[in-house]
């Protein structure tokens, strides 16, 4: 961008960092015509950069991905068990055949003893909620659409994510708020994942995530800083799934997130 010269600050500004300029080369007079000769004398260098500053490039840094800490062996926790429990469910309640071994590079290391594994098939946040749950005869609120959250729409692909296989949030996300989530670089399950691991968890074990917590979707957005939550309802007037929200500032010592570890499909 070039120099404004229209203010007499700016006029002012570069005439004395012009004679700085000019003073630190003092040419005599018997060499002023040669100056003025050589366009490519530093003293004319001088004053371009001066009229013409070269921009400052500041390098964007990548963010580093999360790395997970997988201290078990597969062979020591139980993905051999809810590999199959899983491709049971996404055929029975999703009507969608998977081979997850085959289709997903899934890793010999894990974070978590006990594990669930999540497998979207393309599904948004309406679908997800209709297939998993209200098929399933789960009762389900929604204090907003659950289209009406940022993150609503399917992922382009299909996707297989591993959980902790617990009722509660991750241990260390409880009494952190959103923001808070959101600003710590770490992956977390989604409105859809959570709709999705609620009916798989209640498939396979035929209880329910968060009968006295409730769960965080930090990226899963309205207006105004409103983030969504989900919890089980044991309610009286209400068992069933419940998809709330809450200000992004909020936290509480029964709310957190669930973390969520992608895998990678095989090429």
């Amino acid at each position: 961008m070039k120099t404004n010269l229209a203010s007499p600050e700016t006029i002012m500004s570069l005439a004395g960092r012009t004679a700085t300029k000019i003073q630190s080369y003092s040419p005599e007079h018997d060499v002023i015509q040669s100056i003025i000769g050589n366009s490519n004398h530093p003293y004319w260098k001088a004053i371009e950069g001066i009229f013409n500053p070269s921009p400052q490039v500041t390098e964007l840094q990548p963010t580093p991905r999360f790395q997970f800490e997988c201290p078990f062996k597969a062979v020591e926790t139980n993905l051999d068990e809810i590999i199959p429990v899983t491709e049971h469910w996404a055929k029975k309640v999703l009507g969608v055949t998977v081979n997850l071994r085959k289709q997903y590079d899934i890793p010999a290391q894990l974070p978590w003893k006990s594990v669930l594994l999540l497998f979207d098939p393309k599904l948004n946040n309406r679908q997800a909620v209709q297939k998993s749950l209200k098929d399933q005869k789960l009762s389900v609120y929604e204090e907003s659409n659950v289209m009406e959250y940022s993150g609503s729409e399917a992922s382009s692909q299909p996707t297989l994510q591993i959980l902790e296989n617990s009722i509660t949030p991750t241990q260390d996300t409880m009494g952190l708020s959103p923001d808070q989530l959101d600003a710590d670089g770490r992956p977390y399950l989604a409105l859809r994942g959570y709709a999705l691991a609620f009916s798989l968890r209640h498939f396979g074990f035929k209880d329910y995530l968060d009968p006295s917590t409730w769960t965080w979707f930090p990226k899963n957005r309205l207006p105004r800083g409103r983030v969504a939550f989900g919890d089980w309802g044991p309610d009286p007037y209400f068992h069933g799934v419940e998809f709330r929200w809450s200000g992004s500032g909020g936290s509480g010592p029964s709310l957190g997130a669930r973390l969520a570890m992608p895998v990678s499909p095989k090429s």
